[in-house]
């Protein structure tokens, strides 16, 4: 079984009580992906800012392999995947590791993962974490916007090069075919572009603009 996960989007906006005291609150955000006790992803963080939006970019997509056996198994039964939103508070002190903060997490069940996937239904899915005691001192109500779909050939061979593109880090290193996520209304499709001249490869993303983020995804 391969599956293709989305990463699309999180609200982690602070409550307006809070703003009221600190307006331009913000975060960097990442998203971390887990089966059953094991981290599988994890995106790049989205820097200040209390509404992320990942991109291919920024790790949006993953594909997951797995089976039917594993995908049911952990989470008290419930099996499914565990998404949990972070945020990188950055350096303590010189010489000290990272501090990370937790908005929330949330079990997408196996039965509703399947749910979508049978039903070739790709829409992105919203769920609401459960909040941290870090979401709840800033007043933030986290949710998490999710996409599952059947893997194809396709898929695959676009993620193992868009893999390619992460592991390797150099120019003309492989060339990326286009990807299809198969929807009810229309497809998204993700095309290689030329590398700019800083050699990071650009990518073609439809449908485009986000109607709901014109200003961000334009």
């Amino acid at each position: 079984m391969q599956i293709l996960v989305e990463i699309v989007s999180c609200d982690v906006q602070p409550s307006e009580a809070h703003l009221e005291s600190d307006p331009n609150k913000t975060f960097d955000v990442y998203c971390t992906c887990k089966q059953s006790s094991q981290k599988i992803h994890k995106t790049n963080h989205i820097r200040k800012t209390t509404e992320p939006i990942w991109t291919i970019l920024t790790k949006s997509l993953f594909l997951l392999r797995t089976t039917s056996e594993k995908l049911k198994a952990g989470n008290n039964g419930s099996g499914g995947l565990t998404f949990e939103v972070l945020h990188d508070a950055g350096l303590l002190a010189l010489g000290q590791q990272s501090s990370y903060f937790s908005f929330g997490s949330v079990v997408v069940p196996y039965e509703q993962i399947m749910s979508q996937i049978v039903s070739g239904n790709s829409e992105r899915l919203e769920f609401q974490l459960t909040p941290s005691d870090f979401s709840n001192d800033y007043g933030i109500t986290p949710s998490l916007y999710l996409r599952f779909c059947h893997a194809t050939k396709e898929d695959e061979e676009f993620m193992n090069s868009l893999n390619c593109h992460f592991s390797m880090r150099k120019p003309n290193f492989c060339m990326v075919k286009s990807l299809k996520l198969a929807r009810s209304d229309k497809s998204i499709s993700h095309t290689s572009m030329k590398k700019d001249s800083d050699n990071i490869e650009m990518f073609l993303v439809k449908p485009y603009p986000d109607p709901n983020n014109v200003t961000t995804t334009k």
